[in-house]
């Protein structure tokens, strides 16, 4: 290296923006005011922001370099802003000035998206039966209403190149895992891929994508009646409903890992579909592929860590825990998440 290049700035992979320079950025961008304040609220696959502009409060999202490829926010925001001028539960993009619902920054690392949203209040609905039928229920009003969006097309569809292929090519590289390990999880996600391509019939909508449970916050509003109203949907698009019923489902099987299924989580998992039912039916090729869109989630999760290596390190995707992850997938493939089965 000559002394030049001692000198040259290091090229990151990922950079963090502090909060006042995204205040500063917010206060030429949107029709907020001067005084407006911003503090990092969690760092992920994306970044994001809480911002005060008087006694108003918003998030700011700040997204990040992902292995998938660029942001969805074309998409993202005109979807969402379709969805809250029809009433939904979500948090709307806010315009600009010039009306556009996000503008492109640069970063060290390369370009990156800046979007304001409403701020959202109110706890997730957690294990309480009653909230989670609630957010069951707004996820099928969402379904619902996307169905008369006209905007611009999602970048990605949620199909099984984009769930499994794809990810399971970014965990093939990771250079944390021996041959014995890496052909384990290729041949598993092969297997879930194969099987995807065999389903005919599934229903198709504009997927969440990310429907979790802790993407969902829950109010009481004035006339007494408690409110789910969903944020984050960068991982959205079109794509099977089996998927987005299935990923609330991984949820639960993540944190149990090889072990069933017990009555509390079933009773959540049964409260879930009958508020979707609420709304919308769920035809019975839809329930029966939603055990192997789980499976084929738990890949996708896989994929996105296998991407942030050079970001989150080596120590984030550990031989040993693929392992535990690829003996969850195999005892997936004999759940039976259905109380009356």
């Amino acid at each position: 290296m000559s002394p030049d290049e001692d000198h040259q700035p290091l090229r990151p992979v990922s950079s963090t923006v502090g909060g006042e320079e995204i205040a500063r950025r917010v206060r030429a961008i949107y029709d907020l005011g001067p005084q407006v304040e911003a503090r990092l609220l969690r760092r992920g696959f994306n970044d994001v922001y809480q911002v005060t502009a008087g006694d108003r409060r918003y998030v700011a999202r700040l997204s990040g370099i992902r292995g998938r490829g660029g942001p969805n926010t074309a998409y993202e925001t005109a979807l969402l802003d379709h969805l809250k001028r029809q009433g939904a539960g979500v948090a709307g993009p806010i315009a600009a000035r010039d009306g556009r619902f996000w503008r492109e920054l640069q970063a060290a690392e390369g370009p990156r998206d800046l979007v304001l949203f409403d701020l959202l209040d109110g706890p997730p609905p957690m294990t309480d039966p009653g909230d989670v039928a609630l957010m069951g229920e707004e996820l099928a009003h969402i379904h619902a209403v996307a169905e008369t969006y006209a905007g611009r097309p999602s970048r990605y569809r949620l199909d099984v190149d984009h769930l499994v292929r794809g990810p399971a090519a970014r965990i093939a590289v990771a250079p944390t895992l021996d041959d014995d390990l890496r052909e384990k999880v290729a041949a598993a996600a092969a297997t879930i891929a194969a099987r995807i391509e065999t389903l005919t019939g599934l229903t198709q909508v504009a997927c969440h994508g990310d429907c979790h449970g802790f993407n969902t916050l829950m109010v009481t509003d004035a006339e007494g009646r408690r409110v789910a109203s969903f944020f984050d949907f960068d991982d959205g698009g079109p794509g099977p409903l089996a998927y987005d019923l299935g990923v609330y489902l991984w949820n639960i099987l993540q944190r149990l890992g090889t072990k069933p299924l017990e009555a509390q989580h079933r009773a959540v998992w049964t409260a879930f579909l009958d508020g979707y039912r609420r709304r919308r039916p769920i035809r019975q090729a839809d329930l029966d592929a939603i055990m192997l869109f789980v499976r084929a989630r738990e890949v996708w999760f896989l994929g996105q860590y296998a991407s942030y290596l050079d970001q989150w390190g080596s120590e984030s995707f550990t031989a040993p825990w693929i392992r535990t992850r690829l003996a969850a997938l195999r005892a997936w493939g004999q759940a039976r998440p259905f109380a009356d089965e």
